[in-house]
């Protein structure tokens, strides 16, 4: 191996640990974070005090969050520090799956997307739930691989811990059951593979860290995340323009308007990819289904599946790149790695388009990296659900029934005693 390729993986993952760290040294708190933090800052060894999930999602994220406060600082950027590198350490998985599937150049250039790309960027500098999440699927990626090539049941037991662990930061990572069965019934050696303990076990390993999540959610007396994202599943569904708009997001708010997805992140918090690589993303899938090798058909029938399902859910939301469409991002990334790394022999011009486009997408991620954006107050659970509950009054008084009930319910879950949540519930039934 060359001087410059051995050193090609660690120069993006330090350039893509450098954005992530400015970005969360500089971003204000978002209201987001600020939940997560209200829980997270509960958590406490002496006397033991757990926490069992934050408002929206399971409990994985809040303890991230504590772990950073207690090494790094309870500031903002303290808060981020460990899921900022949780980001980072995805280029270095993504590079190996691409480098395994399809040669060196293919997982260079996958790390090189992922390490620049404007949503990875933006999320994982924050410290909410899309970083572990990501890697977590990364990681289960790369094990359903290995269990695949070397056919041994170690790998496929640590692919289902990564997918419970990728539950456990975000429910929505339950998708993953439905979209690698798919994959592996795609290709010939998946379904040999399931044949053999070993997809069983991993299935088992994934299964166990759901129900314990469950089981210790119930015996709390709380709703378990899976119940949740289930319920919304099973709601009639209708098509919507969820599962695009993390690809053509920012299309979306130039010809919409600036809070088609999100009103949230109209400081610029959060971003959607380029419409320019996202264009690039979904051609590579388009064109992963014509092939036939394992690693396309697998990366291709788990970007559809949840795809479809942030397409077709929730119909009464018909923007929202970041809800259930982030986990079809990494399959994309590494198809369109594949995809750059064909096209780069065979022109002399292409490898100096793809350099000077890696290079614009680093300026403009730097464009908006510097702002500092919303910064939402830090309040205790019980604030923050007195301020939901105030805002839902003021729904219902406006006349948006729906919308107040929905306020209530968010409260609730960050203070299951607070009356005022309680009563404009009953109001808003």
């Amino acid at each position: 191996m060359s001087d410059e390729k051995r050193w090609a993986l660690p120069g993006l993952v330090l350039v893509g640990l450098a954005l992530r760290m400015y970005g969360a040294a500089r971003a204000g708190l978002t209201f987001d974070e600020s939940i997560v933090w209200s829980f997270a800052r509960e958590i406490q060894t002496h006397p033991l005090h757990l926490v069992v999930r934050t408002a929206d999602h399971p409990l994985l994220d809040a303890y991230l969050v504590r772990a950073s406060s207690l090494v790094f600082g309870e500031t903002d950027l303290g808060l981020r520090v460990l899921h900022a590198c949780l980001g980072a350490a995805a280029i270095a998985v993504v590079h190996r799956i691409g480098s395994a599937l399809w040669g060196a150049r293919a997982g260079l250039l996958s790390a090189a997307l992922l390490a620049l790309d404007p949503f990875h960027v933006s999320w994982s500098r924050l410290g909410i739930e899309e970083a572990p999440l990501l890697l977590c699927e990364g990681l289960a990626l790369l094990l359903v691989f290995r269990g695949l090539r070397e056919e041994r049941a170690l790998h496929w037991a640590g692919a289902g811990l990564c997918v419970g662990l990728a539950y456990l930061a975000k429910e929505t990572a339950l998708l993953l059951f439905p979209a690698l069965a798919l994959g592996l019934l795609l290709c010939e050696r998946g379904r040999r593979a399931l044949g053999r303990p070993g997809p069983w076990l991993g299935l088992l390993a994934a299964l166990a860290v759901v129900g314990v999540e469950m089981t210790w959610a119930r015996a709390h007396g709380e709703t378990a995340h899976a119940d949740r994202a289930v319920g919304i599943l099973r709601a009639s569904p209708g098509l919507t323009l969820k599962g695009t708009s993390l690809y053509l997001g920012e299309i979306y708010r130039g010809v919409l308007g600036p809070d088609v997805l999100d009103a949230d992140y109209l400081d610029g918090n959060a971003f959607a990819t380029h419409p320019v690589t996202g264009l690039v993303y979904m051609a590579a899938v388009v064109m992963a289904w014509r092939r036939r090798d394992d690693g396309s058909r697998i990366l291709a029938a788990v970007f559809s599946v949840v795809f479809l399902a942030a397409s077709l859910v929730d119909r009464a939301k018909m923007f929202d790149p970041f809800w259930w469409g982030s986990l079809s991002f990494l399959p994309a990334v590494l198809l369109a790695g594949r995809l750059l790394a064909e096209a780069w022999p065979t022109s002399r011009a292409v490898p100096g388009v793809v350099v000077a486009a890696l290079l614009a997408l680093a300026l403009y991620d730097l464009s908006w990296l510097g702002r500092t954006g919303t910064r939402a107050p830090r309040l205790s659970r019980q604030e923050w659900a007195a301020r939901i509950a105030a805002d839902g009054e003021r729904r219902l008084a406006a006349g948006d029934r729906a919308a107040a009930r929905e306020q209530a319910r968010q409260a609730l879950l960050l203070d299951a005693d607070s009356a005022a949540a309680r009563a404009l519930l009953s109001r808003a039934p």
